[in-house]
Formats: C-alpha cells, structure tokens, sequence
C-alpha cells in the first residue's frame, strides 16, 4: 500500500507550475522566451520545466492509481475520477495560456478579434462541462456515501439485536457472569483450573440455574470468538483488506465497548497465554480495544490509569497490554514458554490443582491425546500420578433400584393405609 507522500508532492509540484503559469501571463518574455530556441539549443531552463511537468504527471498518476491504506474499491474510483478531472482541467488551462501567448504574438492585430472570439467561447464550453462533471461527481459520492452509511447501520444493528437476543449468546454470558460478577479478573491460577474442566466438561458441575451447563471457558471463547469477528471487520475497514466495511464502528463504540471492554479485562490472562501459543489469535480484537482506547484518551473521556492500557506503536507480536514495563516481545527467550509449551504448561498447572475427589480417567486420556509425545509432559503427569491419592466417590445407586426402592415404600403406605381403615371399622 502507498503512503500519502506522492499526493504531497503532486501538489507541491503542481503549485510550482502553476505559479510559472501565472507569472508567465504578466513576464511572457521572460517564462516563455528561453522555450523559443527549443530547435537549437536546448539549455538548463528547458530541463527543468520538462522534468517538473513529467514529475507532475508521474505523481499525480501514482496518486490516483496508487491506493492509500483504508481505501475501499469505490473510494479508489472516486478518486480516480477526480485525478482525471483535473488533469483535463489542467490540460485544458495550459492549451488556454498557450493559446493566449500565441495570439499576442501574431504579426497582423486585426485577426485576433475573431480568434479572441473562438478562444473564450471554447474555453467558456470547457470549463462548463468541468463544472458539470465535477457536480456530477459531488452528488454521486454523496449519494453512494449516506447508501453505505445506511447499509452500515442496518447491518450492525442486525448484529447488536442477534447479540441481545441470542439465546446461547445469552447463556454463555450469564454463565461468565455467574464466575466473574462486575469486574472481577481471572487470576492465573482459576485459568489453569478453568482449562483443565475445558478438557473434561463431563466432570464439570455448573452452580447457579441462571448458566448454560457447560465449563465457563467455553463461554468466553464463545463470546471471544464473535468480539473477534466484528474487530476484524472493523480492522479490514480501516486498513483497505476488504472491498468496504459492513459495520458502523461508532455505533459499535457507543453501544459494545463497555461489555466489550469489561469482558477483555475479565479474560486478560486468557486471551495472554493464547498470545503466547500464537500471537495471531485474537489479534485483531488486541487491536480494536487498543484503538478505542486511545480514541477515549484523545476524547479526554478516560479516566487516568483506567485500564486497558493502550499505545500507539501498538504491535500484534508485541504483548503491551499489562502496561508500558511489561511489554514482552512474542518469541524471546527470556519471555517463555511459547507456542504449544504455554498450553502444555497451562495443563499442567491445571492437573496439579485437580480435585481428589474427581476421577482423573478421562481428563489424562484427554490431555495425552495433545502432549503424548512431550518428554517434559510426560515426565511431570507420572510424577504427579505417583502422589496422587484418590478419593472414592461414592457410587450412585442404579435407577431400577431406585424404582424398586419407590415401589417398595408405595406398597407399604398402601397396607399401612389399608390396615389402619380395618381398625376403624372394627
């Protein structure tokens, strides 16, 4: 992608040559008389205004063709259409000036009158059709502007409503709720616990009506995964990746940014060691929560030392989000474990800390199929094998003997009841 350097220096060239223009309408003999001679000599002067207008049309083509970061395909043959209509426009002004330093040179006065006359009217035709052209311009932009607009809105707000209404959507959130009210944090330790429960949701018992049965680190990869999604589009938006954006990021900040916001604090340690698996994932959410954040410190509408923190040589290999003395480049060997080894030591972690009174069956067979062939994993599992005391866990009684136990009790109401109405009668 392009910088806007070429722009800048389209337009510095272009005030050069028109201020020659202009100059060149009071001081013809002094613009124009050393371009005379072109056939017999060639001199500095010459070189000059040929290398500023070639540079001239160089940048400007570079600047039209040449699409800058952030800009979408219609935005791109918007431009284009501008650049064009000013290179007419130009070309159109300096046949203009030439043609008005040729009439001043012609020998007999009395034909310039009617060249005079055909001069002005074709000029007046010409900047007519400019004018036009360049309206027209004005009102298709504005009207294919406020049709995107319009499209934005609509689909953020289908986003926003699904968002609000979905009911596992609103499970999965009730069910981190349920774990981490207000702004409480994920430590480090209930990660480890929470990863290992991900492994074996069976012997997993969820605590509260309120939440989706299911291992509360599902839920917020749940709610991740779809925070990610609109960060991606938002992130193709800015950077030009896709063909225009689908989603409205001021509606998105007015309305998502504080759940948004609340939930990557709550999971910060999470969202951590993933980074340190692959510095890719959720990486374009790092980047949106880092953008709006600094568009809150710009605004002044955010709180000093109010998490996160945010800057602006913001890196996705780079972890910055702890604060500005705890930036950990992704990768460096005294900043480790990386890749799988994050998520083996995470596991790890986790299996230290699982309960005695919960079979370990499943969860290794689960943990095995991933790390079998990691010597240190294996080496840590056998040693935590060999101090492991299980308790038993008392079994629960079979459903037959359940209802034989049911039908049991029934029977013997029944003869107690029949029992105590043959005494009454007697």
């Amino acid at each position: 992608m392009t910088s806007n350097k070429p722009r800048v220096v389209a337009v510095v060239i272009a005030i050069v040559l028109a201020g020659v223009l202009v100059y060149s309408m009071f001081e013809a003999e002094t613009v124009w008389t050393p371009l005379a001679p072109l056939a017999a000599v060639v001199g500095p002067w010459h070189y000059a205004m040929a290398g500023l207008i070639v540079a001239l049309i160089f940048f400007l083509f570079r600047a039209a063709f040449g699409p800058p970061p952030g800009e979408t395909r219609w935005v791109q043959l918007e431009r284009q259409a501008w650049v064009t209509t000013g290179l007419v426009f130009t070309a159109a002004t300096t046949a203009f000036l030439w043609a008005w330093q040729y009439l001043n040179s012609l020998a007999d006065p009395s034909k310039r009158p009617d060249v005079f006359a055909i001069l002005i009217t074709g000029a007046t035709a010409t900047a007519a059709i400019l004018v036009q052209v360049h309206l027209e311009n004005r009102r298709q932009s504005k009207e294919r502007r406020d049709a995107d607009h319009r499209r934005r809105r609509d689909f953020t707000h289908n986003a926003l409503q699904e968002f609000r209404t979905d009911r596992e959507v609103q499970e999965h959130r009730a069910n981190v709720r349920h774990e981490y009210p207000d702004r409480v944090a994920m430590t480090e330790d209930e990660l480890a616990r929470h990863y290992v429960r991900q492994m074996d949701p069976a012997s997993y018992e969820i605590e509260g009506a309120a939440s989706v049965n299911a291992p509360v680190l599902d839920s917020v990869t749940a709610i991740l995964a779809f925070y990610e999604q609109l960060a991606a589009d938002i992130y193709d938006d800015v950077h030009g990746g896709g063909d225009t954006g689908s989603l409205d990021e001021k509606l998105l900040l007015d309305t998502l940014e504080p759940p948004m916001t609340n939930l990557f604090m709550k999971t910060l340690q999470y969202i951590k060691v993933q980074w340190r698996a692959s510095h890719q994932t959720y990486e374009r959410l790092r980047w949106l929560i880092n953008r709006w954040s600094l568009q809150k410190e710009d605004e002044g509408t955010k709180r000093q030392d109010e998490p996160p923190y945010a800057t602006r040589e913001w890196r996705s290999d780079i972890w910055s989000e702890d604060g500005p003395d705890e930036r950990i480049e992704h990768g460096a060997d005294d900043a480790g474990p990386w890749g799988g080894a994050a998520l083996r030591d995470l596991a790890l972690k986790g299996l230290q800390d699982w309960p005695a009174d919960r079979p370990s069956d499943r969860l290794l067979k689960q943990l095995l199929a991933y790390w079998r062939n990691d010597a240190e994993f294996m080496r840590q599992v056998k040693h935590w094998q060999a101090g492991r005391v299980e308790v038993p866990v008392p079994s629960k009684p079979d459903l037959i003997d359940v209802l034989t136990d049911m039908k049991t009790e029934v029977a013997k109401l029944r003869r107690a009841v029949h029992d105590r109405a043959a005494d009454r009668d007697a």
